[in-house]
């Protein structure tokens, strides 16, 4: 009792005291730092203060975006960063355009409803009511690629993946030839373009593209493809299995419902349920530790650096060390091929910003 009656006047003592409004205007009854310190010595005796009280945190702060995009977030559909994260891809009143992030000069690709990049960051799949046409960012080139009703870009650029009505075939964009693979529910392509994932729903088989032969790999829903198509990850929306292309094998990697898989086939970054947790796996010996939690993330194609999304704030991270930080507020949406820029929608506009300066605080 004796303690609680000393809490209690120590409370009132510093608490504001706020006069009645019948009475006037509220005011505050203010005290001496002296007399702070004598109430907080009268707390510690009573044991209902800590011998040493914790420091503030200190605030997470804003990090400097490298350039700010000058056309408000809500005014485009998309911001792709390429390989090295100086260019801008995105669409904006049914047109594709890639703009110059430090010179913020820009070209105009084409008409376009739907704009995706190749892995490395140096071509752009167009698609317009059904058209796709593949445009390569260094040499200013565009090639048709074909009519379907979905397309996936080889990471090189140089295949696209078509699908329309369940029957999925590979065109080679260079010589404007395709390969037939068959029928199926969904299909993933290698970054070469020369090995794809035909699955029916319930199971997935690898077809070499230009010969057509056929590999079973086993029960799953979603897969993956390393670029050169030797390691595929194949998903059952429970866990993720790690399957040997050309033997069939398959090794258990751990629970998830997504994945994202570097461009040699060595790293993933596998997802829990609902808002993760994110996991760095290497698949050599199967070993995961846990990275950071978040509703999304991106793995740069070498496996160095993975960008995790909770929400509220986009984190880096260094996934050999897991030494991560803060780099900005807001939604992530999308990483440079090289990990080394990010853009990010914060506050109504796409921000560019330096992976690794964030890494390095």
């Amino acid at each position: 009792m004796m303690r609680l009656t000393a809490v209690a006047l120590a409370v009132l003592s510093v608490a504001p005291v706020w006069a009645s409004p019948a009475v006037g205007p509220a005011r505050m009854n203010l005290i001496s730092t002296q007399r702070l310190a004598e109430l907080l010595d009268a707390w510690r005796a009573v044991g209902a203060a800590p011998a040493v009280l914790p420091e503030a945190p200190e605030a997470v702060a804003q990090a400097k975006p490298a350039a700010v995009f000058p056309i408000p977030a809500d005014q485009i559909g998309h911001a792709l960063l390429d390989s090295d994260g100086t260019r801008l891809i995105y669409l904006r009143d049914g047109t594709a355009r890639l703009r110059e992030v430090e010179s913020v000069a820009e070209r105009h690709l084409g008409w376009a409803q739907s704009v995706s990049l190749s892995g490395d960051g140096r071509a752009v799949l167009l698609g317009n009511r059904g058209s796709y046409e593949v445009y390569r960012i260094d040499t200013g080139r565009m090639a048709p690629a074909g009519w379907a009703q979905s397309a996936v870009l080889s990471a090189d650029g140089g295949s696209v993946l078509l699908g329309d009505r369940g029957f999925f075939q590979v065109m080679d964009v260079e010589a404007g030839r395709a390969r037939q693979l068959g029928w199926g529910s969904v299909a993933a392509l290698s970054g070469d373009g020369r090995t794809a994932l035909l699955g029916d729903g319930r199971s997935f088989d690898a077809v070499e593209v230009e010969t057509g032969r056929r590999r079973h790999l086993g029960w799953g829903v979603s897969g993956v493809l390393s670029d050169d198509g030797r390691t595929a990850l194949v998903g059952d929306g429970r866990a993720y299995q790690v399957v040997d292309v050309p033997t069939g094998m398959s090794r258990h990697l751990g629970a998830g419902r997504g994945v994202e898989l570097s461009a040699d086939g060595k790293i993933a970054l596998l997802s829990g349920p609902n808002n993760g947790p994110w996991s760095v796996c290497r698949l050599a010996d199967l070993s995961c530790r846990h990275l950071a939690w978040g509703r999304s993330a991106r793995l740069s194609r070498d496996g160095r650096t993975a960008l995790v999304e909770d929400g509220q704030s986009v984190y880096a991270y260094d996934t050999t060390s897991s030494r991560g930080g803060h780099l900005a507020w807001g939604e992530l949406m999308s990483l440079s091929a090289n990990g080394l820029r990010a853009a990010v929608l914060s506050n109504g506009w796409v921000q560019v910003y330096d992976v690794a300066a964030s890494l390095s605080k």
